[in-house]
């Protein structure tokens, strides 16, 4: 089926590897091997975990994925300013009219992910073990969530699931599957803390990956969707942290 992008240059040996450490690595493996250490040395701290956990992931993706980057480095720059600035706009639309629809309807204001990331930047709940991190909290929590995160989600979900699928499926199917997926682990920790009613919030998660999928077929690179996650990240991160 015809598509917008060359030969996928990531072979099905390292599709697999990227899928396989991700939601096993990154979901399983890092998180007990990383809370075991920081218990160890007493500095338990949710930022400093993600901070471990999101950096060695990204250097093992990035490595696996590195054919990747390398055979679409080359893209236009006026079309992501382009379909940077349409796809933040649909970002925020989507935000709020699904958010609003989902406070109307569960009389939920907040998804227990992003109530996750309060938490973490509130330096309140920091205790004296670890209150030397204080002052690096802001460029932690931007390098995590805006570089990092982006960097990570990108690779697996549109440079290989939706990418694969782009092969032989149209955009849409493509684009869904991904999506959701996208959505599905953005709500996973509620599913396991039993917190069911904000499973509602793979909608908004879901929608947000159809749109990256977008950026990523209207720009035919990898660069295109890391680059608008990131800026997406960047705005309520940045109000967070002035805040």
């Amino acid at each position: 089926m015809q598509n917008k992008f060359g030969t996928y240059s990531l072979d099905v040996v390292r599709r697999i590897a990227l899928l396989a450490f991700y939601f096993f690595g990154f979901i399983v493996f890092l998180p007990i091997v990383f809370s075991l250490i920081l218990i160890k040395l007493d500095l338990v701290n949710d930022l400093l975990f993600m901070v471990f956990v999101y950096l060695t992931s990204v250097v093992v993706a990035v490595l696996i994925a590195r054919p990747l980057f390398q055979s679409e480095r080359k893209f236009s720059w006026g079309d992501v300013f382009r379909y940077l600035i349409i796809g933040i706009c649909l970002l925020f639309l989507a935000n709020i009219v699904i958010g609003q629809l989902i406070e109307i309807l569960f009389s939920l204001t907040t998804s227990e992910n992003q109530q996750g990331i309060y938490n973490m930047l509130d330096i309140s709940n920091y205790g004296e073990n670890v209150s030397f991190l204080i002052p690096f909290v802001p460029y932690l929590a931007f390098i995590t969530l805006v570089i990092l995160a982006p960097i990570l989600e990108e690779i697996v979900f549109r440079g290989v699931i939706f990418r694969w699928l782009r092969e032989t499926q149209g955009f849409v199917l493509s684009a869904v599957v991904s999506g959701a997926l996208f959505g599905f682990i953005h709500v996973f920790d509620s599913l396991l803390s039993g917190n069911f009613v904000d499973l509602v919030y793979i909608v908004l998660y879901g929608v947000m990956g159809l749109v990256f999928s977008k950026m990523y077929e209207e720009t035919g690179s990898i660069y295109g969707p890391i680059i608008l996650h990131a800026c997406y990240n960047a705005i309520p991160t940045l109000t967070l942290i002035l805040s």
